[in-house]
């Protein structure tokens, strides 16, 4: 799988940090965790409407608006994000593998399956 953009989210990651810590410090931080989610889930509706009116430079702004958040929420949450994205990304190719093996054995090329089909045989690679 190639990789669409390759650029140094690590450090975009670092200056959102940096940001946010210069606004916590004078007081701009949500309480708690809650009002994070909440803002993420505002984000994504935004990105939503974004989608379905095609402004590009609105798309981008808002995905960005997204990223902001989830950085934000890094910060209530005592994980580190990249570890923890590095799992996500092996859980993923795990699944995925055996999803695609799974296809093969019934004799059928994964991308000749329907979406009804690939997300069920999702669903059951979830539950090992």
């Amino acid at each position: 799988m190639k990789e669409k953009n390759a650029f140094p989210l690590d450090k975009a990651w670092e200056k959102a940090v940096s940001i946010q810590q210069e606004a916590r410090e004078e007081g701009f931080d949500w309480p708690d965790v809650n009002g994070v989610l909440d803002k993420i889930s505002e984000e994504v509706e935004e990105i939503r409407c974004e989608l379905e009116r095609g402004d590009a430079r609105c798309i981008s702004e808002e995905y960005g608006d997204l990223l902001f958040s989830v950085v934000k929420l890094s910060r209530y949450i005592p994980l580190d994000a990249v570890s923890c994205l590095s799992l996500t990304n092996e859980k993923f190719k795990a699944r995925f593998r055996s999803i695609c093996s799974k296809a093969l054995k019934q004799g059928i090329p994964f991308s000749g399956l329907s979406l009804k089909e690939m997300s069920r045989l999702w669903e059951e690679a979830k539950i090992k």
